[in-house]
């Protein structure tokens, strides 16, 4: 079953928060926005890679039908990278990174590189 999550930028607490969807397990990951009902029931996806890195974070949006903001975390929850992606591209970040939120396009004014992101476990 998957988790949900409460996003916060705690390096700008006036912005919104945001209810995610987690994609820690291969599958998961796999799938994505893809046929993910909990993601259809969130704002978003929070991805855990199982390693740190440039390479094991990158992502593809094959069979994406619509553009999305990907951030990308390090071990420590800052943002190091953030890509509008478009469908059937592969995307990783310019640095190494542990996390990855998906979420709309329209909240890239909200999240910068460098911010700290705070995350609660809430179901």
């Amino acid at each position: 079953m998957n988790k949900c999550y409460r996003i916060i930028n705690s390096s700008h607490p006036e912005k919104p928060s945001l209810k995610v969807a987690s994609a820690h397990n291969f599958q998961s990951r796999l799938r994505g926005h893809f046929r993910n009902l909990a993601a259809i029931a969130c704002e978003g996806i929070y991805f855990k890679f199982p390693i740190e890195g440039k390479v094991f974070t990158a992502i593809h949006t094959f069979f994406m039908k619509k553009p999305l903001l990907a951030l990308w975390m390090d071990q420590n929850n800052n943002i190091v990278d953030k890509k509008i992606t478009k469908p059937w591209h592969i995307y990783s970040p310019g640095k190494k990174s542990k996390y990855l939120l998906e979420i709309s396009p329209s909240e890239y004014n909200f999240w910068n590189v460098g911010d700290k992101i705070e995350v609660y476990e809430i179901f």
